[in-house]
């Protein structure tokens, strides 16, 4: 089996990636936010690899990540393509991937990795795209990455140039739509949560390409607000992100 990463330096984006955590409080206290999430879900014991994890901001919160990338950058530990992890089976605690599943040109590949190398008991931790009514008016007028739903996540799928793949449905395709098909596929996996969240507020922050349309000290406050939303209101309405939780039997 070939573990060769996609070639290439995306140093140029990660620095710009970086500068702008520096100089945006409230980007900052958002992820914190989903750090928090991750660190709740993790499954007891190490390693915990994070994939997607290039800027390292995940390992400067929690040092015990081994973190890792698609290409190198000074802040990971390892480099690596998400479709084949070069680890012996059942070595792996957790998988942590922020913003990394919609990336991939062949899903189920990442999904079969995660079962050979998880121990028992291990634990695969998503943050992702999700899609509910609102999310789908931002992805689809608002973003700059497809938002498209009626992609087959279970048929065949070409590579894209320069690792530039992004399908922002595509979690939601697999582990939401198609939630049944899925475990089929997986019987050594098992959902243990989802959770939807986001809403005014990361728009409202202007992510990592725009200006924040508002202080942090609202955004904090939106952010307490969102929280007492109920979930078939952030399913079906409000979700833009979903934190996917699921086991290794």
């Amino acid at each position: 089996m070939n573990y060769q990463a996609v070639p290439g330096s995306y140093l140029d984006e990660i620095r710009r990636q970086r500068r702008i955590w520096e100089e945006k409080p409230i980007l900052r206290y958002i992820y914190s936010e989903y750090f928090g999430r991750v660190e709740t879900n993790l499954a007891p014991g190490s390693p915990t690899l994070e994939l997607g994890g290039g800027s390292g901001r995940l390992k400067e919160t929690f040092s015990r990540v081994v973190a890792s990338d698609v290409f190198p950058t000074p802040w990971i530990d390892v480099q690596l393509d998400a479709h084949f992890f070069p680890f012996r089976e059942g070595t792996v605690r957790n998988v942590v991937a922020i913003d990394v599943l919609h990336h991939l040109p062949d899903p189920l590949a990442f999904f079969r990795e995660c079962v050979r190398t998880l121990s028992r008991g291990g634990r695969i931790v998503l943050i992702e795209p999700h899609i509910s009514l609102w999310s789908y008016l931002v992805y689809t007028c608002m973003h700059h990455e497809s938002c498209d739903w009626r992609d087959d996540a279970w048929g065949a799928r070409h590579p894209a140039s320069g690792h530039n793949f992004a399908n922002e449905a595509l979690p939601w395709l697999l582990l939401q739509r198609n939630r049944k098909k899925f475990l089929l596929e997986f019987p050594d996996l098992r959902i243990l949560k989802s959770e939807f969240f986001d809403f005014i507020a990361y728009p409202a922050s202007g992510g990592f390409n725009y200006r924040s349309v508002l202080p942090l000290s609202f955004i904090r406050i939106i952010l307490r607000l969102e929280k007492l939303l109920p979930m078939l209101v952030t399913k079906y309405i409000t979700g833009m992100r979903s934190l996917i939780v699921i086991e290794r039997l």
